[in-house]
């Protein structure tokens, strides 16, 4: 077990799962000098200026919210920011078309129901699958690629779909508490990771079948 780390010392390395709000497309990684302020993330596909990402440190189940703040050659910086469910949900929606699978809970009596999310935004998706009229008006998701189930409420309901407001799980208090956290080793958690897993990549995330 490594000490607590130092708030005022940046995190080297750190593996994380990092979520696009607006699409929901998520891309497990390497962040380096993380600090309550923000951290480095080496991104693939992540790189517009701006854009509101989630970034999922191992350690903690809930993912912070942060900003794309500068471009570098192989990394994006995020800038750590309050997050506030209320303000999120009251922004204006523009939706973009996806394509990922999902499972709703729905509660104990019931079981795992399949589904597809086909449209998402920052604070919601709309869900497409067999018998979503009988949903109740509170649900969790399990979203293909991320681990973090996310708990959400039904806005409208038919047949075959239904819309969702997610009511994702930001950390509490104004400011991200890395201080907090006594994260695991890289070493350490490359052991976990398991033969099969590519070295350098976050073995608490959920690989998303194409």
């Amino acid at each position: 077990m490594s000490d607590p780390v130092d708030p005022s010392t940046p995190i080297q390395k750190w593996p994380v799962l990092v979520l696009d709000f607006e699409t929901l497309d998520c891309e497990d990684t390497i962040a380096r000098d993380v600090s309550r302020h923000g951290c480095r993330v080496r991104a693939r596909n992540m790189r517009a200026l701006g854009k509101p990402v989630g970034v999922r440190l191992i350690g903690i189940d809930t993912i912070i919210r942060g900003r794309i703040c500068e471009l570098l050659s192989q990394e994006v910086i995020v800038a750590f920011e309050e997050a506030d469910q209320a303000k999120l949900s009251s922004k204006p929606r523009t939706h973009r078309k996806v394509s990922i699978k999902a499972q709703i809970l729905a509660g104990p009596e019931t079981g795992a129901i399949d589904c597809r999310i086909v449209a998402a935004s920052h604070s919601g998706c709309q869900l497409q699958g067999e018998g979503l009229d009988g949903l109740p008006d509170t649900i969790t998701l399990k979203i293909s690629g991320l681990a973090v189930p996310v708990a959400g409420r039904v806005l409208w309901r038919a047949e075959k779909a239904a819309g969702v407001q997610m009511m994702w799980q930001f950390p509490a208090g104004d400011v991200f508490m890395v201080d907090r956290i006594t994260p695991p080793s890289l070493l350490e958690k490359m052991k976990t990771a398991g033969p099969d897993r590519p070295p350098g990549t976050n073995p608490f995330a959920v690989r998303r079948p194409r």
